[in-house]
């Protein structure tokens, strides 16, 4: 809280909760640029393949998006997601579609599961600036190792200077151009022809 406060920058904290013995959540704190902890976001979907059994471990998330961020533009690190511009919103989609905020993406995966394909599906989901922080290293137990190389993403899917590396820590700054988030939406609108009343069928199935 006082990093957050020193710096006037908002920072994302992934967690492994404990709710009580035997329930574990995928949970990432909030702490505003001012100080304040605004609250947590407990992951909705939960992955299992081989390597990450993650439904072993965790429960699905039932807090829904329990903050909003006073101010944001950022820095991506191997272990934690700063922002410092307009606010850093989450779960990545449902808060970017009703603002111009910057979805912060911390994630910790190795090669063998979703080192290649998991940057592109970030960087395909266009229309706004995306924030990637992905851990480096191996855990003390464990044999995958971490692949690092977190990122900042414009609204056009390119990568905002070079990707950090993919076995030293570090932090990454960078400056975004914010104006290119209503500059691609003006072209391409696909937030303003949603059509939400159409997808009940989808979501009941």
């Amino acid at each position: 809280m006082d990093v957050a406060r020193e710096n006037g920058t908002v920072i994302v904290v992934p967690v492994y909760e404990v709710e009580h013995s035997g329930v574990f959540y995928n949970t990432a704190a909030v702490i505003d640029a001012d100080g304040r902890y605004l609250g947590k976001h407990r992951k909705n979907h939960i992955p299992q393949v081989a390597g990450f059994w993650e439904k072993f471990y965790f429960r699905p998330g039932n807090l829904g998006i329990p903050y909003s961020t006073r101010r944001s533009v950022g820095s991506a690190s191997t272990s934690a997601t700063s922002v410092t511009s307009p606010r850093v919103g989450g779960p990545s989609d449902s808060r970017a579609r009703r603002s111009s905020s910057i979805p912060p993406r911390p994630a910790g995966g190795c090669p063998s599961t979703s080192g290649g394909w998991s940057s592109l599906q970030l960087r395909w989901r266009t229309s706004t600036s995306w924030v990637r922080s992905t851990r480096v290293g191996v855990e003390p137990l464990g044999t995958n190792e971490f692949y690092g190389q977190s990122y900042f993403v414009d609204p056009r899917g390119q990568f905002v200077g070079e990707v950090a590396s993919d076995v030293d820590e570090a932090v990454v700054v960078r400056d975004l151009d914010l104006g290119l988030i209503d500059d691609v939406r003006r072209i391409w609108a696909f937030y303003r022809d949603r059509r939400p009343e159409t997808y009940n069928q989808l979501c009941e199935a």
